[in-house]
């Protein structure tokens, strides 16, 4: 049997910190309605919930349009390890060059949380019903979690989103379509989920104690499920991909170095206001954004406000 009351209270729901079928993934299609519940990873709560960083970039190494690819890495920042990619995008933003600084956005960091879920009503692909699946979300997910589980809602919701019991509460996802510009200022739909909800606590017919166990005990490490390649990849890759292809003058295109700093996490950078409680510096035509003006305390803040959320697939 289960002994929730030893393991709910050791589970962090917010950011702590594929090379996989994705099968594995809740399928995130628009008009899609997936009901189900959160599951902790007992054999390592703390991997209950798990955050990492990304990068998805359109090659320029070919001049036709119809033979570019898409680059798409995931980020040694994850682990707290020096990024080639984030080094050459803050590079690109610190310089006085407005078209680099533009240049430097499609190759910033991203960032996405992923968790095991338990779906129990998956309304566009039924054959999900009774599995775990992945689900992979962002920031607008993040806050309905936060909302329940630290929030108003805390007494309502709690610890009990991550039980399959009666006790539990299950979190309803729906995915709508919104339309917006995007970057280049076109119009474009994008999904949101700012309907999704957890619902009052209620039994799941035919849950056994044995089952639940069962359940559990076949979540996926998701720490696995993130393949990192090795820095020489990713600096071979940016170069070839990208920065030997930017049209701007040599001597003001950045370049990756291997330095005493590659142990250290590369912030990424965008164009967006920064804020902290002892500074508010707004990077425009005629200003910089100086990383090594920010302290170190400040940078983790930093960084969450200029990251994206956007899932690539």
């Amino acid at each position: 049997m289960i002994d929730y009351n030893a393991i709910l209270g050791k589970i962090k729901t917010k950011f702590d910190k594929e090379v996989v079928s994705n099968e594995v993934y809740l399928d995130m299609e628009i008009g899609n309605v997936i009901t189900g519940r959160f599951l902790p990873f007992i054999k390592n709560l703390d991997k209950s919930v798990f955050n990492y960083f990304w990068h998805s970039y359109m090659s320029l190494a070919q001049n036709d349009e119809k033979f570019k690819k898409r680059i798409f890495r995931f980020c040694p920042n994850t682990n707290k390890k020096y990024c080639p990619v984030c080094d050459a995008s803050v590079k690109m933003w610190k310089t006085a060059d407005l078209k680099i600084k533009e240049l430097s956005k499609p190759i910033r960091r991203h960032s996405n949380t992923i968790v095991n879920f338990y779906v129990l009503d998956d309304q566009k692909h039924p054959e999900n019903n009774g599995k775990v699946k992945v689900f992979k979300y962002g920031t607008q997910i993040q806050k309905i979690i936060n909302e329940a589980t630290e929030g108003m809602d805390k007494e309502i919701f709690g610890s009990r989103i991550w039980r399959l019991d009666e006790q539990g509460c299950s979190f309803r996802l729906k995915i709508d379509k919104k339309a917006a510009k995007d970057d280049d200022g076109k119009e474009k739909e994008f999904a949101t989920y700012e309907l999704s909800k957890f619902l009052p606590a209620s039994k799941i017919d035919d849950m056994t104690n044995e089952k639940i166990e069962q359940i559990l005990n076949g979540c996926f490490d998701l720490e696995k499920l993130i393949d990192i390649v090795a820095v020489e990849v990713l600096e071979k890759e940016i170069k070839e991909h990208y920065l030997d292809k930017i049209n701007v003058a040599k001597d003001s295109v950045p370049t990756t170095t291997n330095t005493k700093e590659q142990n250290k996490p590369t912030p990424s950078v965008a164009d967006t206001v920064v804020t902290s409680k002892e500074t508010t510096k707004t990077p425009t035509n005629n200003t910089e954004l100086k990383i090594e003006d920010i302290k170190e305390t400040q940078l983790d803040d930093l960084l969450k406000q200029l990251e994206t959320n956007e899932i690539p697939f």
